[in-house]
Parts: C-alpha cells; structure tokens; sequence
C-alpha cells in the first residue's frame, strides 16, 4: 500500500514540475500549460532532449539535459492531479513516488524515463487511456 506524503513534499514535486515548464520554455518553443492535451506533447520533446543528450554537449550540459527529462515526470503528475484527481503517493518501487489515479499506481516517472530511453508513445499512450477512462465516466 502506497503512503501518502507530507505537504512539504507536494511542495518540491510541484516544484520539479514548475522547473521543468521554466527550462523547456527557456529552450524550445513548447509552451506547456499543465493541461491535458500538453500530455501529447511530451514524446516529441523527449525525443528532441535524447537528441541532444546524445549530440555534441559536454558533461555539464548533457547532466541538465538528463535532469529535465527526468523532471518531466513531475510535470505528468502534475496534470493528472489537477485535471484527473489523481494525488501523489510513496512508491514502494525503485521510484520514490507515483500518482494514485482511482486506485491505480501510475509510474509517471517511468513514463519520463521511457519517452526519453526512445520507447515509442511512452506518455502519450498512457495518457491517451487516462483520458478515455475520464470520458467514460463522465
């Protein structure tokens, strides 16, 4: 059974997300909003992150690079906590933490890790099914 966390900890996974907004902002014309169809926009922008982690940038540029990615994750939560009722929880997994969405764990972090590894659809086919289940039970 996941474990809920404290506010002070809501505070910093908010916090990732927000950085995450600022930093792909900052480098890319993306403007993300924290709405669900932003979702859909994560796949190509992990790609275009894998490129440049893989392409001519030195230790310390390729270590934010990596960071960004990994805080994406956080932006994912983020959106299903404010459009989906999601909440986030303690993992008992490798990942410190996953959002609970109606009862299931959803890896958001995995999700982050896998788009930018280059697994096809990695968070948009996940969110594609949160927002077909949404729609059905409206």
């Amino acid at each position: 059974m996941a474990a809920s966390v404290s506010r002070e900890e809501l505070g910093i996974l908010a916090l990732n997300g927000e950085v995450f907004v600022r930093q792909i902002s900052g480098a890319f014309e993306i403007e993300l909003d924290y709405s669900a169809s932003s979702l859909f926009l994560l796949d190509g922008l992990a790609r275009d992150l894998r490129g440049l982690a893989s392409g001519w940038l030195g230790d310390r540029e390729r270590d934010v690079v990596y960071e960004c990615a990994a805080r994406m994750g956080y932006y994912i939560g983020e959106v299903l906590c404010r459009h989906f009722g999601g909440r986030w929880v303690r993992a008992e997994g490798l990942l410190p933490y996953v959002v609970d969405l109606e009862g299931r764990d959803l890896q958001v972090l995995d999700w982050a890790c896998n788009a930018f590894e280059g697994i096809s659809g990695a968070v948009s086919s996940e969110a594609r099914q949160i927002l077909k289940c949404a729609v059905q039970a409206n």
